[in-house]
């Protein structure tokens, strides 16, 4: 059987650091098991991948201000897109900017 190869129309990229720095680690596994899967079930994500800033010292956030970054890959943007920021709490508008924009 083969899947059907799903293409990435547009992405959203998350950066996120714990508010309290001691408790990172229990952040950090309710990001992974929570927060992630969820927002990404939200959205209608196909794919949702998330990365840690390694380069810095145990326990303290990095210079750039965020500790971890998410990327959501969407492949119905205009649904997509305001499920998600809706999910994750943003009162913004999303804009879709289609082929030769």
């Amino acid at each position: 059987m083969t899947r059907e190869r799903t293409r990435t129309e547009g992405i959203v990229v998350e950066l996120t650091r714990p508010s309290d720095m001691h408790g990172e680690a229990e952040w950090d596994a309710w990001c992974d098991e929570a927060h992630v899967p969820a927002a990404a079930t939200a959205a209608g994500a196909w794919a949702a991948t998330r990365w840690e800033v390694a380069d810095r010292p145990a326990g303290a956030s990095p210079p750039v201000g965020f500790t971890h970054v998410t990327i959501y890959e969407l492949e119905d943007v205009p649904r997509g897109g305001p499920a998600l920021v809706e999910h994750l709490g943003f009162n913004v508008n999303v804009r879709h900017a289609g082929a030769g924009e």
